[in-house]
């Protein structure tokens, strides 16, 4: 699956078998990355992606059975009560899976990241995704690096209302109220977090920044990562032919 595309592929890698295939449609699908992401589910996993521009769905990933039937039609003269005016963009859900942050825009363009309640849409509030909250409103800018550095805190990429008028930083986030709680400049580049740190990937190497006090406190010069495992914390980059890691130290 491309990362930007109309359509997209669940594979089972053991077997090489297509568990599930995505299509969102064609409007405007050049925009933002396919949204796609996995979470747990009771005792199995969900697969949750975009099945049109403005609609995102969840599938049992063993049965492929879709979790989250709802009426989203529109007809030419009326729109369906949960009208959802929104292009979905890059799906990331926070540690606990609590959350789920939504990096997508609306017209004219304007990024806006919306939080989604995983919780209560998987439980049965079927229109969770369609009420969302904006966490900001960004002229001409969505698609920004972001990371969860807890489970109720986000930290997402670039300060400013408008893409021209940005500097380089993060805004800190509030999950549970919506309310942005910091914010602080410097960041700028591929970005992760890992045991309540902040890693960027950025011209001179990795760096590591302390999102309590907005400080630098380290370099991995030379060292550009495309890639973080988080369950041990590595950091992985291709140099040619050759993949190289690095874990902070414990």
């Amino acid at each position: 699956m491309s990362d930007y595309g109309q359509h997209g592929t669940v594979v089972e890698l053991s077997s090489g078998s297509t568990v599930l295939t995505l299509d969102r449609g064609q409007y405007h699908v050049e925009t933002t990355p396919f949204p796609i992401t996995f979470l747990r589910a009771g005792r199995t996993t969900a697969v949750v992606a975009a099945t049109d521009w403005n609609r995102l769905d969840a599938f049992d990933l063993s049965t492929g059975r879709l979790l989250t039937e709802r009426d989203t039609t529109w007809t030419k003269d009326q729109p369906p009560e949960h009208a959802l005016n929104y292009f979905h963009g890059a799906l990331r859900p926070s540690p606990g899976e609590n959350w789920l942050l939504d990096d997508g825009w609306v017209w004219s363009p304007v990024g806006v990241p919306v939080l989604i309640d995983v919780a209560a849409w998987l439980a049965g509030e079927v229109y969770a995704t369609e009420h969302g909250w904006a966490l900001s409103y960004r002229d001409y800018a969505w698609d920004q690096p972001a990371a969860w550095i807890d489970d109720d805190t986000v930290a997402i990429q670039r300060i400013g209302p408008h893409d021209k008028a940005m500097i380089d930083g993060v805004e800190l986030f509030d999950a549970p109220s919506g309310r942005r709680i910091g914010m602080f400049a410097g960041p700028a580049g591929m970005m992760w977090a890992h045991e309540g740190l902040l890693y960027v990937s950025a011209t001179a190497g990795l760096e590591v920044w302390d999102p309590a006090h907005g400080v630098r406190t380290g370099l991995v010069s030379g060292f550009g990562p495309v890639a973080h495992n988080p369950v041990s914390g590595a950091f992985a980059e291709m140099a040619g032919d050759r993949l190289r890691t690095w874990t902070p130290s414990t």
